[in-house]
This record gives C-alpha cells, structure tokens and sequence, in this order.
C-alpha cells in the first residue's frame, strides 16, 4: 500500500473527515457495486491520530497534479469516467448493501465532485485524494449557494417593439394629406382660403381602414405572445419529459448493476462453498489416511501417541510460533479476498483452532522497523486472546516496514528447538526492509538458528513473487515450503503446515 499524503486532520472539512472515519466499508461498498478498478480511483483514507494518511493500492511514484488538468487525454479520460460512474452510483437511488452508509452518501458525492487533489501513481493511475480543507468546503458552499442569472423579463418586450416599428413605418397612412391634391392648383389657392382650417373628409374609408390596420395589428402582437407562451410551455414540457426519460434510463442502468453484482456476489459465494466442500472432503480424506497410517505403523512398530502427562512432565510439549507479515504491502488484493491480510488472518484464526490444545502457540507480528512485535504465547485455554491479537494487526498502526529478519530471531527465541520438538510458520509476502541490525543475511541467520536449535522446522509460506528470498530458512531448517495462489489456497497450505500439531498426545 503506497502512502501518497499526509494531512493534519483539523484543517479537514467536516465532511472529509467523515470519509476518514469509513473509508474502508465505503471502499467495500464501491467495489462491490462498481469493481475494484473504479474503487482503487478514490485514496484510502485512515484516521492517525492527528492526522489523516491517504494511502492507494497501486505501487509507484506518488506526484500531486492538482485538480487534475494537466493529466493527459487517456488518463484524464479515464479519471473523467470514474469519476462518472462513482457520482451515478452515489447519486442514484440503488440502495447500499452496508446501510448505515445511506445517510452519507451524498457527502461522498459533493466530495467526489469537488475534489481538488489528484495524485499521479508511477506515472500511469490517477487517485482521487479527498482531502477537502474546510477553506475549500467553504468555496464550494458559496458556489452552490449562488443564484443562477436568469434572463431579464424586458427581453421578451423586444420582439413586440420591433413589430410596432415594422407596422408603423410599412402600414399607418402615409402622407398625412389628402392623396391626389395638385400642387399647382394649391399653389394657386388664396392665401385667406389657404388658411383655413382643414375640414376632414367622411366617407372615403382610410380613417376606418388605419383603424382597422390598428386593430389587426393589436390582434397579431396577441397571437405573437400567445405563440411564445405556448413555445415556452412547449419547451418546459420537453425538458420535463428528458428529465423523466433520464432519470428512467440511470435506473434501469442502475438495476441493472444491482442485479449483476447479487449474481456475482452469488457466483462467488458458490465458488467459494464448493471450494471450501472440496477442501473439507480433502481434508478428511488425507485424516483418514494419516489415521490409517498411525495404525499401520502402530500395528508394525508398537509406537503410538504418547500420554499428555508423561510429555508434560518430562517437559517435551512441542511448541509452535508464527511469525505474522503485518506490513502494507499485505493490503494487496488476492483471489477471493479483498487483500492478503484478510486472507491470512482467516487462515490464521482457522489453524489456531485445529491445534491441539497442549500446544501452546506464540505470535510475533513482522510489522515496523527495526524490531519486530512479539505477542507472547497463548495455550489452550487462550485460544480466544491469540485470535483477537490476529485480527489486531494493522499496517497503519507503524511505518509498514518488513524486518524480517529480526522476526526469526524473535521466532527462535520463543522455542526449546533442543531437547524439544518445534515448528515455526512464516507467513509473508515481501523481503527484509534492511532496516534490521542484523548484518548477516537471512539465510546465514537461518544456517545459525538450525545449528543451535536443531529440532525446530520452519515452514514458509510465500505470498506473492517478492517473498521467494526466504525459500532458504526452510530448505536448512527442515521444513516446507508453500506458494499460495489464493485466499483458499492459503488456508490449504496454512493447515498442512500444522497437520502434525492438530494431535500430540492422548
């Protein structure tokens, strides 16, 4: 897991701190509903005391781009429709598998819309980092609380002014005077009679007709607003009906995702129960024959289990210890579990309960350097306190260094390995940090430990292609050597690894 910030969680707005307190059940409820792909689009965010680490799953350089301008076409593109998809699932009406959600929902989306800080990992992935300060927040509420301008009702009067004009200039009676007066004659006219006052004419029908070219044209301006008025209900009525056929089509599209992801989510919980028969029949089957080849060799040699009261006297109890990867790069998706880490603990928590109650079993978590965490030992009876230590490990918790070597020191410390049989489980999924004192390289330390403790066998169990450096601690100590490929797998491979545990006495 690639830490791309770190921010002082006071200067965060209310809402980005309320995606720091869920981010990880919004990053399952996003990659159920939209796939990991889109999901992994948004920072992980985690609450660290006073701060806020933002963290993503992919590997690389982390650079900061601002809001993401300057990204370039596919990878803006490709940001641009993620961050599409994730605002139509969020502003959608699909419900939330994780129900206490709901209520927040829309926070994530304003979040999401307005986001502010893009980081660029290793060149190729954008990360959305929702990491609104409240100066931010503040901006986008004044933009949202901004009144929309609107177009000034005196516009609408500019059709009618230009029609009155058109009816003025090519209709009202031009000229004034009487049409087909000579104007020699007038000239001619005395000046007394000229003088005179004119009397209008009645009965030659143009001061009716102007009347009436008044009157058609008040009736046109009428039926000219009407038309607008109709144009405009029109067009109100069309941009309703768009909306309606809008909102229909994202939530048909929206049931639609629904459905295929509750067929996938059911495909994958039959995989898994088939998977989980195949291994349970397996598993009883390779019982039988261990239990078939305990009476064999009993039959043959007269051997069997020795008596819990004679090895407890005698002090020959044999002891197991795992040493438990809790760096980050554990966050790291796996087939069939959302990361390593869940699938490990699992497996983990699986093994504890199988074995035999006599043996007590300690854990040292390979979290944080220089020193790796040693968590004691828990018998029988605090099987229940082993598994809670399990599912407390956390990468966030230290620097998410891996000092693998100084867990095998730790490892080997716990253990008799002399007079009493031992068995380690090493379960990681990367190298030493180098961040140890130890100057010897692991599988010199491995060569000492074997020297000293000859009776204690390691058994490795190697996640992923980064964890191959420590192949070496089981080939010199006499153990075995196990890559699982999935969740599954790992609890396989976890529960061989204690076979010969799961019953030492009787």
């Amino acid at each position: 897991m690639q830490r791309i910030r770190r921010v002082g969680a006071s200067s965060l707005s209310k809402r980005a701190q309320d995606y720091a307190q869920g981010a990880r059940p919004w990053q399952r409820e996003l990659s159920l509903a939209l796939g990991s792909e889109v999901a992994s689009l948004l920072a992980l965010a985690e609450r660290d005391g006073d701060f806020v680490n933002y963290s993503s799953p992919h590997e690389g350089q982390a650079q900061e781009v601002g809001a993401g301008e300057g990204l370039g076409g596919a990878m803006a593109s490709q940001l641009g429709a993620g961050r599409t998809a994730l605002l139509t699932f969020l502003e959608g009406s699909s419900p939330l598998v994780d129900a206490s959600l709901e209520g927040k929902r829309r926070d994530l989306a304003e979040l999401i819309r307005h986001c502010q800080h893009v980081a660029l990992i290793n060149g190729t992935w954008p990360c959305l980092v929702l990491a609104e300060t409240q100066e931010e927040a503040l901006a986008a509420a004044r933009l949202a609380a901004a009144p929309p301008k609107k177009l000034s009702p005196w516009w609408l009067l500019l059709p009618l002014l230009l029609l009155a004009l058109l009816w003025w200039w090519l209709l009202y009676p031009w000229p004034l005077c009487t049409a087909g007066t000579d104007h020699k004659t007038q000239a001619t006219v005395p000046e007394s009679q000229s003088q005179a006052p004119a009397v209008p004419l009645r009965g030659d029908g143009k001061d009716e007709a102007a009347l009436l070219d008044l009157d058609t044209m008040e009736e046109l301006l009428r039926q000219e607003r009407e038309r607008l008025r109709a144009d405009a209900a029109e067009a109100q009525l069309d941009a309703e009906a768009k909306a309606l056929e809008e909102e229909a089509r994202r939530r048909t599209e929206a049931e639609a995702r629904e459905r295929e992801r509750r067929d996938a989510e059911a495909r994958e919980r039959a995989r898994l129960e088939a998977e989980r028969i195949r291994a349970e029949q397996a598993e009883a089957a390779r019982r039988q024959a261990e239990q078939k080849k305990e009476r064999q060799e009993v039959a043959s040699t007269g051997k069997a289990l020795p008596k819990c009261e004679t090895i407890k006297k005698e002090r020959k109890v044999p002891r197991m210890v795992i040493g438990f990867d809790g760096s980050l790069s554990m966050l790291n998706p796996i087939a069939g579990m959302r990361n390593r880490l869940d699938a490990a603990q699992r497996a983990t928590v699986a093994l504890a309960k199988r074995i035999d109650p006599n043996v007590p079993i300690g854990l040292v978590e390979i979290n944080g350097c220089p020193f790796a965490k040693r968590r004691g030992f828990f018998n029988g009876s605090q099987r229940g306190s082993l598994i809670s230590a399990v599912h407390g490990i956390n990468p966030h918790r230290y620097d998410g260094g891996t000092p693998l070597k100084d867990a095998l020191v730790q490892m080997a410390d716990l253990v008799d390995g002399r007079s009493a049989e031992a068995v380690g489980v090493l379960i990681s999924d990367g190298v030493d940090s180098g961040c140890s004192r130890i100057s010897k390289d692991i599988c010199e330390l491995a060569q000492g430990i074997h020297a000293a403790k000859p009776k204690f066998r390691i058994h490795t169990i190697l996640i992923g292609d980064e964890a191959d450096s420590a192949r070496c601690v089981s080939q010199i100590t006499g153990g075995r050597i196990f890559k699982p490929q999935n969740a599954a797998e790992i609890e396989s491979v976890l529960r061989k690894a204690g076979a010969d545990y799961e019953r030492v006495c009787k």
